[in-house]
């Protein structure tokens, strides 16, 4: 989200970190005994969430989405919850 609002609301200045290798993180949860799920698929988002969720406990959710994918809904700087970009007033 921060190459997000870099890129919205301040001049396409980014100021960044890359991270080009990242852990397996369904694997790092199952290190502390929690089930996780990897989703690169938006078409298996529901069927994958409706079955992490219905687990008691907690969950890992690992959601794998391209670098220039924005995140909606959100809050722009200066404005409240009521004033959120990327969702119907």
């Amino acid at each position: 989200m921060v190459r997000q609002w870099q890129e919205l609301f301040h001049g396409e200045r980014y100021s960044h970190s890359l991270f080009p290798i990242q852990p397996d993180f369904t694997k790092l949860s199952e290190a502390y005994n929690i089930p996780g799920y990897r989703i690169d698929d938006p078409s298996e988002a529901r069927t994958v969430l409706k079955k992490g969720l219905a687990i008691d406990g907690p969950v890992l959710f690992d959601f794998r989405v391209t670098g220039q994918e924005n995140v909606y809904p959100m809050i722009a700087p200066g404005k409240g919850h009521q004033e959120m970009e990327g969702i119907a007033p």
